[in-house]
């Protein structure tokens, strides 16, 4: 019998290489079936753009390193796996030292991430979006949706546990990091 975390992480896998396969198709046929875009961005635009996209990538390291920290904390069987029986309870001690300032600033992070990709993109320029950019926009706006519910004053038990289940996935962590790779390599 595989544990459930185990079971977990190979539907992450699958998940993963499943979606990266299907997009290496849409990339390969949107690539051979493109024209060449036309940039005129130059100066303050594109050191703003930019500046916005590392701002953003930081924003989601921190967003899905706070993830995969709660979750190894959460299953002692696989940390203990990685880490010396001696330096165990130190590790952990240390850990959730660290967890716990990433998950009073997640919220704010998240909602810095939701707000930065969206000026990224658009001061990027509209003529370089493409299907790829547009999903992870799509994947944004689903993640900032669910998050809003979840800190809003909304008291339904019902729509806090749904957007609970909806927002804290690393599913959408990996469909934002394949579909912004091919979506850059395409733009």
């Amino acid at each position: 019998m595989i544990a459930p975390q185990k079971k977990i992480l190979i539907l992450l896998a699958r998940f993963t290489a499943i979606l990266f396969c299907l997009s290496a198709l849409l990339f390969t046929f949107l690539y051979l079936n493109s024209q060449a875009v036309q940039t005129n961005i130059h100066g303050f635009r594109i050191d703003l753009a930019e500046g916005l996209g590392v701002t953003g990538l930081i924003s989601l390291i921190l967003i899905y390193s706070r993830s995969l920290l709660k979750i190894s904390l959460d299953n002692s069987a696989l940390l203990s796996s990685f880490i010396s029986e001696s330096a165990y309870k130190n590790t952990i001690a240390l850990l959730k030292k660290l967890l716990k300032p990433l998950n009073q600033v997640h919220r704010y992070i998240g909602t810095v991430s939701v707000i930065i990709f969206p000026i990224h993109a658009l001061l990027m320029g509209i003529n370089r979006w493409n299907p790829f950019l547009i999903m992870v926009l799509g994947v944004f706006a689903w993640q900032g949706f669910f998050g809003f519910l979840l800190v809003s004053s909304v008291k339904s038990p019902w729509i806090k546990r749904y957007s609970r289940i909806f927002h804290a996935q690393l599913f959408t962590g990996v469909m934002i990091a394949i579909f912004a790779g091919f979506g850059h390599l395409l733009a």
